[in-house]
């Protein structure tokens, strides 16, 4: 199914000062955002009306989020790569991937794939 940017609700994993500034980005694009973040009064749920409180691992929480969702983003690199798996098997696209979020959360195999790929690493 085809959804114009501009009326897409995407759902943001993490509501400190990087989210709340995608949200203050978002509202000036007309996209609306949706927070999953553990604390009711987050940096970013200031500036949206839509958000899911609670921690991702506990499965309502996660389906309440990814049902709201056209698709998931996340605020940082520490996200759960296995959170946002979860989001995908319930039917709700992820960017980045969970596979690429995993890649980077783990240096060892950044670095295999740079070396892999004929780049110079330290």
């Amino acid at each position: 199914m085809f959804v114009h940017w501009c009326s897409m609700r995407v759902g943001i994993f993490g509501g400190g000062q990087l989210a709340q500034m995608l949200v203050q980005a978002a509202i000036s694009l007309g996209i609306e955002i949706v927070i999953c973040e553990r604390v009711p009064d987050s940096p970013a749920a200031r500036y949206t009306q839509y958000t899911v409180v609670g921690p991702g691992e506990d499965e309502a929480v996660l389906a309440a989020f990814a049902r709201q969702c056209d698709v998931v983003t996340l605020e940082n690199e520490f996200i759960d790569a296995r959170l946002l798996r979860r989001v995908e098997e319930l039917g709700t696209p992820v960017w980045p991937s969970p596979a690429t979020v995993a890649v980077v959360q783990d240096k060892l195999s950044q670095k295999e794939r740079l070396v892999a790929a004929g780049l110079a690493v330290p």
